[in-house]
């Protein structure tokens, strides 16, 4: 009999992306890993992503919505953290989208890995075409041990946003 799967809370600093909102946020409620709980952080938007949000609430259950007076982004994924209801933690930013397997793979790898942190490679899209692919490609599996180790693994790969 397959485990339960813990809860992942997906963290979402929304801020005046309405052009963009609903793409990132089909391509999270269609993860074929299902046990997630969608937080999204309305930071005082002016346009129309603060009522896109609310309309995801009625759609989904998983999804919640926290509107703030805007404080930037930091405060918004701070606000994020404090709500989450998740054993595991993920960020994604308004205007991106996820294939719909990478919460699965992400939590597959991290379970064979016995990681406590996992980063995937991402790819730039700019007017509908592929401008780059980026992200650290690691020829071996890495265990680190302590703060030194983390700090000088980060220098040698950065390029690690915290959406990833």
């Amino acid at each position: 009999m397959d485990e339960k799967k813990p809860l992942i809370s997906i963290i979402v600093p929304v801020y005046n992306v309405e052009d963009y909102i609903e793409e990132c946020l089909e391509s999270l409620v269609k993860q074929t890993y299902k046990n997630l709980e969608i937080i999204l952080i309305d930071d005082g938007s002016t346009d129309n992503s603060g009522e896109i949000c609310d309309d995801y609430v009625l759609k989904d259950t998983r999804i919640k919505c926290f509107h703030q007076i805007n404080q930037g982004v930091g405060a918004a994924r701070n606000k994020g953290l404090e709500v989450a209801e998740g054993e595991l933690i993920g960020f994604v930013d308004p205007d991106d989208y996820c294939d719909l397997e990478m919460f699965l793979e992400m939590y597959k790898s991290m379970k064979e890995d016995e990681a406590d942190i996992v980063c995937c490679r991402w790819i730039t899209i700019n007017r509908g075409l592929i401008s780059g692919v980026s992200g650290y490609e690691f020829a071996e599996q890495k265990k680190i041990l302590s703060n030194l180790d983390m700090a000088e693994f980060y220098v040698q790969s950065m390029d690690w946003p915290v959406w990833n």
